[in-house]
Parts: C-alpha cells; structure tokens; sequence
C-alpha cells in the first residue's frame, strides 16, 4: 500500500502530504511488530540503520540549546531584529531553522522505519511477488496518466519537476530489469516442461515478450519526461547490469549465452522504446534548454554551496536548511529563489556538515556493499535478481544524485528505503514458504 501511494502529489510537495507519509510509514513499522518478526534478518545491515539513525541524532545535536560560530551569530542578529519589535530572544541553535530540521528528523526516521519493515515482512517470494506486481503496475499507471494529460513536451505526472518523475521511474526500470533477468535465468526450465518445439517456442516468447514491454514502457516513461540525468543514469544503469550480472558464479560457465542473451532482449526493449518516445527526448538530451535555470546554472549553485558550505563545516547549518543556508552567501545577480542544492551529496553537506555527509555515504555505500556480495553469493535464481534489481535502484538514485535532489522529495526516498529492504528480505529466502511446507509435512 505504502509504494502504490507515495507518488501521489499531497505526499510529495506540501508539508501535510508529508506528515502523512510519515504517520503511514511508522504505522507500518510499529504494525511490523505485531508479527513477531525475526531480527536477525537485519544483522547484515547494522551499519545503514545505524548511520540513517546516526543522521537523525546529528539532527537531534543541532536541536540542542548552543551557541556556536556563525550560528550564534545569525542568532544574535535575530535577537536584535525581534528586540526593537518587543519579542523575546529565540534559543540559539546549531540549527538555523529548527522546524525544518525536526521535520527532516521524522522523515529520516520515516525511511528507516520503512527499510526495516521492508526486510521484515516481505520474507517470502510470495509477498514479494506481490510487491513487485504492486511497485511496477503503480509505475505504469502514472505513466499512463501522464502521458494523457501532459501540458507540455515533458511529463511529470504527479511530481512538479519531470526530473523527479524520472528518478522515481529509475527505481522501478531497476527492478522491472530483474523481472526481466529472471526470465533469462528460468528459460530452460519454463521450456522443459513443454514438450513440442512450437509450444515451447510460444511459451517462451509470450513471457519474455510481456516483460521486454514492461520494460520498455517504463523506459520510454523515463524518456517522455526528457530528462537528461535521468536518460542517461537509465543508459549507464542498465550497461553496467548487463556487463556484471552474467558473472554470477552459478552461470559462469555459460555466461556468453546468458550476457548475449540478455543483451539481445534489451536491446529489443530499447526499440520498444525508441519506437514509443521517438527522436524528442534525444534531441533534448543532446542540446541545451536556455529554459531551464537549473540546467544552465547549476555550476553556479553548487559553488555558491561550497561557500555556504564553508559557514558550517562540520555539523552543517541544520538539517533540512539550506534554503536559509544558502540565502546567506547567495550573489545579487542570481535572482532565483533557490531551496535546493540540484546535488544530494552536496545538500546534505551544506545542512548535515562533514559529518552528515559521511553518515549519508555509508548509509548507501555500506548497503550496496552488502546487496551485491550477497547478490554474489546467491544460489536462487529469483532472489539473486532481486537482488540484483535492489543494487541498481540504489545505484540509480547515487548517480541522479550528482546533478539532481531525489532525494529531497519524499516519495523517491520513500519508495527506494521499500525496494532496499526488499532487496535484502529477498537475501533471507523463504522463510514463511518453507514453514508452510513443514506444517504440510507434519
């Protein structure tokens, strides 16, 4: 329920939308519960909850009554400007909008209360199935819908910005890429079973052929909104896939037959897709949009972040603030009205200082380490592309993250904290299959 409504727009641009996200999100966790979930589960990933938890207590310190450095003075500023208007002083604080941080404090909580329920509860392929058919049929229906009710050359559907739209289809072109790996590895066996030729041929091409369109539609949805992170992030993606996952060491032996396999359905994917987009989202990607200010400028904005960055170096100017932060050093001759740093990795650096963005690299870093060794070590042809899906979600996001704030709108992250532990629940088996088997066999 939680991935079908997360991209609805009340949950991604106002601050009610927001709240119920998050409401739904620790729902969620606190219902987990009532299961008697098996924790274990969550010790190959010790070290991304406890940087997100890291995070939301750098969050808590920057909430602290203090007074320090350009903080304190901002402060003081404050106090003086309120004093001639007879209103008390505000506390000092790290932070230099304290709403705004507490508020990103429970949105950070929100994600790993949804990570840690994802691992939890999908322990079967069955339920994991199910969130699969639930992420990828809501990522058609916004497509679709889009699609008949653009208002211009772009899509963005229930986003404001068609780049946002495109990060939030990167996550499910990830896993419809697995659905579509799957396949690959199950060919023989689907074709053992039929015994004609024609029959086999058939069975074959219906089940590879739905997937291949699957595919394709969320690509050419990612190609619709025309944004170039976002095209090429989808590009440099699904190469990457294509070149590591026939290196698995269950098909090392035929990895030839399975990489020319699977770069031949890609391949027909990708001419699905260049079929349904046509030459517009190429054009684009290959000129220059005098129109978009953010495109044009972002050199601008990531330097005059550094120097924002340089007020508060190691714990940052608070979470969720670099509106405030930025405001401080923004030039007079750029005349936008800038909440966002167009780069995740640079945003959190200016709010969350060295340290936040520290905890934020290991958060990602630490769980794509333990998604691709497990991926490795993976018997099971299913979860192993599960696996595989959860990894390039991850590595997705990453690399939009450079040029673009994903992760700045709550749907993305939201959705990408489901699929992670997702991916790490399909690491664990099937648990609740096999104990269904026992009580059968008792």
């Amino acid at each position: 329920m939680y991935v079908a409504v997360a991209p609805i727009p009340y949950g991604a641009i106002t601050r009610g939308g927001t709240l119920a996200l998050e409401l739904f999100a620790f729902a969620t966790f606190a219902l987990t519960f009532f299961g008697h979930p098996r924790l274990a589960r969550l010790r190959g990933v010790r070290v991304t909850i406890a940087s997100l938890t890291g995070v939301a207590i750098l969050g808590l310190v920057q909430l602290i009554p203090m007074s320090a450095g350009i903080s304190g003075a901002i402060y003081r500023d404050a106090a003086t400007t309120l004093k001639s208007f007879g209103r008390p002083a505000p506390t000092p604080r790290i932070s230099i909008a304290p709403t705004e941080t507490w508020d990103t404090i429970l949105l950070t909580l929100a994600y790993l209360a949804l990570f840690v329920s994802a691992v939890l509860l999908l322990r079967s392929r069955t339920r994991r199935r199910m969130f699969v058919a639930v992420l990828l049929g809501s990522a058609i229906v916004h497509i679709l819908i889009a699609a008949a009710f653009r208002d211009g050359d772009r899509i963005h559907g229930a986003f404001v910005n068609p780049n946002h739209l495109a990060g939030y289809l990167e996550l499910a072109l990830a896993i419809a890429f697995a659905v579509l790996w799957r396949e690959v590895l199950h060919y023989r066996d689907n074709a053992r079973h039929v015994a004609e030729r024609a029959r086999r041929f058939e069975k074959q091409f219906i089940r590879l052929s739905l997937r291949v369109v699957l595919w394709g539609t969320i690509a050419a949805g990612i190609g619709l909104t025309q944004s170039r992170a976002g095209i090429l992030v989808a590009i440099l993606v699904t190469l990457f896939l294509l070149s590591i996952a026939p290196s698995h060491p269950r098909i090392r032996s035929r990895r030839w037959n399975f990489a020319g396999a699977g770069a031949a359905i890609v391949g027909a994917a990708i001419g699905f897709t260049i079929l349904t987009v046509r030459q517009q989202p190429v054009i684009r990607f290959l000129a220059s949009d005098p129109r978009d200010p953010a495109s044009d400028l972002r050199l601008t904005l990531w330097r005059v972040s550094i120097d924002a960055w340089r007020n508060f170096p190691i714990l940052g100017s608070g979470l969720g603030t670099f509106r405030e932060a930025f405001r401080r050093v923004q030039p007079r001759d750029l005349n936008f009205y800038v909440e966002f740093a167009h780069s995740d990795s640079l945003q959190l650096l200016v709010t969350g200082g060295a340290i936040g963005l520290a905890l934020g690299a290991i958060a990602f870093l630490g769980l794509m380490i333990a998604l691709i060794r497990r991926w490795y070590r993976e018997q099971r042809r299913e979860e192993s592309a599960m696996l595989l899906g959860a990894f390039a979600a991850l590595l997705s996001i990453a690399m939009h993250g450079l040029v673009e704030f994903n992760l700045s709108i709550p749907a993305i992250p939201a959705t990408l904290a489901c699929i992670a532990g997702f991916g790490w629940a399909a690491a664990h088996g099937n648990e609740e299959d096999e104990e269904r088997r026992l009580r059968v066999v008792s």
